[in-house]
């Protein structure tokens, strides 16, 4: 392989690697912890139940059922 062929490859491996770390930065961190927020999300019609958790300075959000949401209060454990 040629050296300016190889330093392509490299750049283009290095690209995938960085974008790889970003994606998995802006995944949610947690789905357990304390409820922050209560949210209904509509979206087409359908109604989905979003709670927004915080545990050890790490934001995450888990969507779950009615009967869950209507039993979950703000600052409850999940």
């Amino acid at each position: 392989m040629k050296p300016r062929t190889a330093l392509i490859a490299a750049l283009i491996a290095a690209a995938a690697v960085g974008a790889a770390v970003y994606a998995a930065s802006r995944h949610p961190s947690t789905k357990h912890g304390m409820v922050t927020v209560k949210a209904i999300e509509d979206r087409n019609g359908v109604r989905r139940y979003r709670l927004d958790v915080k545990q050890n300075k790490k934001a995450g959000w888990r969507f779950v059922s009615e009967a869950t949401f209507q039993k979950t209060n703000v600052g409850d454990e999940v």
